[in-house]
């Protein structure tokens, strides 16, 4: 999976989150496995298993 979407899922997720919050006072009843999905995005990134988005000028990995 590339760097870049799993960022922009994270983020939609974390917003979905908070536009609930912020609408309704509480949490969505799905939080639990919205944040599993973040965490787990998270560890991925933490450990590497991601695709850069751009490649060097060389044609190799940045």
């Amino acid at each position: 999976m590339k760097l870049t979407k799993m960022l922009v899922d994270m983020e939609y997720e974390a917003n979905m989150i908070r536009e609930h919050a912020f609408e309704n006072g509480c949490l969505p009843e799905d939080y639990k496995p919205r944040l599993q999905r973040i965490r787990r995005l998270c560890n991925k990134i933490l450990v590497g298993e991601f695709e850069l988005d751009v490649e060097a000028a060389d044609g190799g990995p940045r």
